[in-house]
Parts: C-alpha cells; structure tokens; sequence
C-alpha cells in the first residue's frame, strides 16, 4: 500500500496562518498582530547601544577603537552576565550617575554658614550681631581666592569649598574680629560700611590672582582710591595679598607690584582725560609711587594649599602689623 502524503508543516502553519487571517475570528487577528508587534520591539537595540551608535560618529577613531577592543575583552570572559551587551557604555553611565549622587549628596550636606541672606534688614542685622574692634575687608576680583581665605580665617576650612558670585557680602566673627567678603562685581557704593568706620577700624586685605593679569585689580583698587580722596583721608592699609602663588605661571609680588603700578597709571591718564577727579597722592605727568597712594602698603606670595605668606596675614589680621621687608620702593 502507498503511503499517504502530507503536507509539510511549514505548509500548514503557513495556509493556516493565512486562513485565519481572511476567514478567522477578529480575536485571531488580533493576536497575531500583537505577536508581530512583539516581535519587532524585540529586534529595536538597547539604549545603550542607541547611545552608542548616536555619539561615535563625534568620538576620535582611536577612542571608538577602544570601546569596541574593551567590548571584545570583557564579552569573551563573561562580562555579559554583569555589564550586559555594551560593557563600556555600563561602566561609563555608571560613573557618570556615580559622580551625579556625588554632587547632589554634597551640594545637600553644604552648610554655607557664612552667606548672608539677601533682605537688607537681615544684613544689617547681621553687621551688629556682635561685638568687633576692628574689621578685616577681603576685596578683589572674582575667583582670586577671597573666600578661601574668608572661610580659612572665620571657619577653619580650606577644602571642598564652593564658592559662587555673592549678591551680599560673607560675614564672620572671630575673636573680637569682623571679617567681610566683599563680592568681586560690587561697586564702592555697594559696600555696606561707612567711611568713618572703614578709615579708623578696617584693614583691607587685596586678594589678586597671580597667575592673571592685574587689570581688574587695578579697577578695584582704583574705586576704593577714589572713595578716600574724596573723604580726604588716609587710606587704611592694605595687604595685597598675590595669591596662589604656588601655581604654575605665578607671578613674583615684585613683578605684579609693578604690573599693578602700570595699570593705575594707565587709568589715572584716562581719568585726566575725562576731567575726573585725581586720587591724592598722583601728579599727571609724574611717575607714580604707590606709597604716595597708599602709605601702608606691601605685597605678599600666599597660597591657601601650602600656606605661603599665610603667617604675615596672620600678623595683619591680628595686629595690624605690614611685613616690612616686603615693602619695596619704586
């Protein structure tokens, strides 16, 4: 007897599916419809292939290059099992959310004891909080360390400080001591303490960068010029304070002295020009001495990270007392 033929499976699966289809129920359609749909998220790359493939075209071949090698490496001895199919993209958006928690933990844990709150009455509120003989005013551009030194003195602390363009002054007392930070954008005017306090009870410390150039320095230290000659008074001293010294390109206090001189002299030709008033102590057309300026004047190397020139502002801060084996005629 013959045997009776069959058709081959495929063959039936497929007339069937075909059937269905056409002729079966919409509950059969449906879902083989969902069943395609299925199938193809399933064939969409994983996201952080989808990444991947998005930014190499913008990466250097030699990087790409060594993405792929890392792939290779850590797939052929089981990475899979804990990095999945892109190892490299793993370890990196890992880091990446590693250094994101960083950041938020820290900005959470940050006291920020010393920002003022920007309401006028809290700040004059918090300018006689308490008793000071004197007050030490840190004044320089932004970003040339003045708030280290600030929190160094008023808090014990140099490090993992955040610091920010200040809308009001930071305030501390110490030791019968007001410290103030005085914000790098501010104008004279700005400045919440008056002549007759800042001539008889403030010592200024000029905080500049050393590895910058002096001319916004020059800017600030011309403001608080005019301010005294039109009060017609002795400047307060002043400890310029050439910061970050122990940086690579730092400039030597001798040569931002003279940088400084220049750049005052520059401003005072404009000033005459302009018909502004002169600082006392600048004659035009003469060279410029600047302890003709300012009477108590030195300039000092200091550092924050190894200390520099620290134990001389110590001495300013406390007694008063200018380093005179840094004061240097022109």
């Amino acid at each position: 007897m013959g045997k009776k033929k069959t058709k081959p499976e495929s063959s039936i699966s497929d007339e069937s599916l075909f059937n269905r289809t056409i002729n079966g129920s919409p509950k059969d359609v449906a879902t083989d419809e969902e069943s395609l749909s299925t199938a193809s998220s399933h064939s969409k790359p994983p996201a952080l292939t989808q990444i991947r493939d998005a930014i190499s075209p913008y990466l250097p071949p030699p990087v790409v290059q060594g993405i792929r090698y890392t792939d290779e490496q850590l797939l052929e001895r089981g990475g899979k099992q804990y990095l999945g199919g892109e190892p490299s993209m793993t370890i990196l958006a890992t880091i990446l959310l590693a250094f994101l928690l960083f950041q938020l933990v820290r900005n959470m844990t940050y006291g920020g004891k010393a920002i003022v709150d920007d309401d006028e009455a809290a700040l004059a509120k918090e300018l006689k909080q308490a008793a000071f003989h004197h007050t030490i005013l840190f004044v320089g551009n932004s970003q040339a360390g003045k708030t280290r030194l600030f929190y160094h003195y008023c808090y014990n602390q140099t490090k993992n400080i955040q610091t920010v363009i200040s809308l009001r002054p930071n305030i501390g007392f110490v030791n019968n001591i007001r410290f103030m930070d005085y914000p790098g954008h501010w104008e004279m005017s700005q400045l919440p303490i008056s002549t007759t306090d800042m001539l008889k009870n403030t010592r200024i410390v000029l905080v500049l960068d050393a590895t910058k150039p002096v001319a916004p320095t020059a800017t600030i230290l011309n403001q608080f010029l005019q301010h005294f000659s039109r009060a017609s008074s002795i400047p307060p001293p002043v400890f310029v304070a050439c910061h970050q010294s122990d940086r690579k390109g730092a400039k030597n206090p001798k040569r931002l002295r003279l940088q400084l001189r220049t750049e005052l002299e520059r401003i005072f030709q404009l000033d005459d020009n302009d018909n502004h008033p002169r600082v006392t102590g600048y004659q035009s057309g003469q060279p410029l001495v600047l302890e003709k300026l300012l009477p108590q004047l030195a300039f000092v190397a200091t550092s924050s990270e190894s200390q520099t020139g620290l134990d001389d502002l110590d001495r300013f801060i406390k007694q008063g007392t200018l380093p005179e084996k840094k004061l240097t005629r022109r």
